[in-house]
């Protein structure tokens, strides 16, 4: 029997007061979120599809980068930050411990050191996926370079992106491509800050993120 949304809806609430008590709030039935610095921090209860049990994640997404949906390209999953087997785990006395103790530990320092843009491209070397080999990595943080107005890295990073996504004509991709060009235009003209608020602006209806 799997676990069903309200159901995790239900354990968040009654369960992990802890973390709403520090700021988050449900948003749809199986995720925490709450916003600082324009950056969505993020806890995922993932149902599985086949058991009684569920995966956690913890994500940030930059509120200007656009998306159309929430997304968890910048995180990991429980197991994989902890280096063990442990990835479904029930929602029961005993799994409630683990994932209290993971976010303890690990989950929470992740947010904390993501919190920012700025905390995002000081403490890169922290985490492995802002250094793998593709193209989501180097794109976020050629966006938070922009915010923070450290244009050379701004324009590695750029540079890193682009080896990726040009000459690419998937549909995806190529969207990808020309939300640089727009970003490149906006920084040429120096019209980025106002260009980065309006797509928050933006991401905050779209997501129907208002805190």
């Amino acid at each position: 029997m799997i676990y069903k949304k309200n159901e995790i809806k239900k354990i968040i609430k009654t369960q992990f007061t802890w973390l709403l008590n520090k700021g988050f709030h449900q948003y749809k039935a199986e995720f925490l979120l709450k916003v600082r610095n324009e950056i969505i921090q993020g806890i995922y209860f993932q149902p599985a599809e086949s058991k009684h049990a569920v995966c956690i994640t913890v994500f940030i997404q930059p509120l200007f980068i656009r998306e159309d949906t929430i997304h968890l390209s910048y995180g990991y999953r429980m197991n994989t930050i902890t280096n063990n087997k442990e990835e479904w785990v029930e929602l029961n006395e005993i799994g409630k411990k683990s994932i209290d103790n993971f976010l303890h530990k690990h989950g929470l320092r992740f947010l904390e050191l993501n919190s920012s843009p700025s905390k995002i491209l000081n403490n890169k070397n922290e985490y492995s996926l802002w250094k793998d080999e593709n193209w989501s990595a180097p794109y976020c943080l050629m966006y938070c370079a922009v915010y923070e107005d450290r244009n050379e890295e701004y324009e590695n990073y750029k540079e890193n992106a682009l080896k990726y996504l040009k000459n690419q004509q998937i549909g995806w991709m190529k969207k990808r491509l020309d939300e640089l060009e727009d970003l490149a235009v906006n920084f040429k003209n120096g019209q980025c800050k106002y260009y980065l608020e309006q797509i928050v602006s933006k991401m905050k209806l779209k997501l129907k993120i208002d805190r």
